[in-house]
């Protein structure tokens, strides 16, 4: 229950325990945790949290669970051959959807992730689609102020700039995924990926209100709150709002969960979407 955040440099209590009444010393590590965490998991097939020794074979995000599998490409290298089309998934080279369901993996939470019948998240790799593995569900009404910290996809889809720019805005239009820019440049870095769409139609700020602000388009247009996962988890807003939000309201009256893709969804994932929500 308690881990060790290098961040701020002190202990305290792991993701998703805050606010139980009790420490869950039993609670299992299951691979739905692992996946976006940890890379070339080895879980024992059947069993709930139990894995071969090691427990994964790579430590964070590798570099196959982007680019897909890496041998052809590796050997391909080393005996210096020309490049050839397949030998490795370039994702801004994908369409839209299997580009984007890249970073979905691990950034689109939803209320209830249903493994399509027959399929795992582990079945998915990079080039396919991720709706074709997975069923996402979300709710047809907000849930309240609280955020999941990996529900950016649903946030983005929900913002006016994506409903605007359409296809053509992708997660890889502002991060870079093999680097972060530094403290110091960051605020420059992303206020740059703003202006590529923005410099036709800059802020209607004033100028001494940005100024006060470093410039920061972010920090008004992104602002970080309070995640539903514990104390010491945060969230950017990705839904990118035009003015600051007071915090919502918890919904209130009917809500039913409705399927992140377009389309209805299969009744069985649905179903199983609802169990496991009543389970909770």
């Amino acid at each position: 229950p308690v881990s060790y955040f290098s961040s701020a440099g002190k202990w305290g209590l792991s993701p998703g325990y805050a606010g139980k009444p009790f420490m869950d010393i039993a609670r299992p590590v299951e691979t739905a945790c692992l996946q976006c965490h940890a890379s070339r998991l080895q879980p024992v097939p059947g069993s709930g949290n139990r894995y071969r020794e090691p427990p994964f074979l790579e430590g964070g995000v590798s570099c196959e669970r982007c680019h897909g599998q890496g041998g052809r490409h590796v050997a391909a290298r080393g005996a210096g051959g020309p490049l050839k089309a397949g030998e490795i998934v370039n994702p801004a080279k994908l369409d839209a959807v299997r580009r984007d369901s890249i970073c979905e993996q691990c950034h689109l939470t939803g209320a209830a992730r249903v493994s399509r019948a027959g399929r795992t998240t582990a079945s998915y790799k990079p080039g396919d689609r991720l709706s074709d593995h997975l069923a996402v569900f979300v709710w047809t009404s907000g849930a309240g102020g609280e955020r999941a910290a990996t529900d950016h996809a649903e946030q983005l889809a929900r913002s006016g700039c994506k409903r605007s720019a359409g296809e053509s805005l992708a997660c890889i239009s502002c991060h870079d995924p093999h680097s972060q820019p530094a403290e110091a440049e960051r605020t420059a870095f992303f206020r740059a990926r703003c202006m590529n769409c923005h410099e036709r139609r800059p802020c209607t700020e004033t100028a001494a209100n940005r100024e006060a602000r470093g410039n920061d388009c972010s920090a008004c247009h992104m602002p970080k709150g309070r995640s539903r996962e514990g104390e010491h988890v945060a969230y950017t807003d990705h839904s990118i709002p035009r003015r600051q939000q007071a915090a919502a309201a918890v919904a209130s009256g009917e809500r039913e969960l409705k399927s992140y893709w377009p389309g209805a969804g299969a009744e069985r994932d649905l179903a199983i979407a609802y169990a496991g929500l009543g389970m909770e």
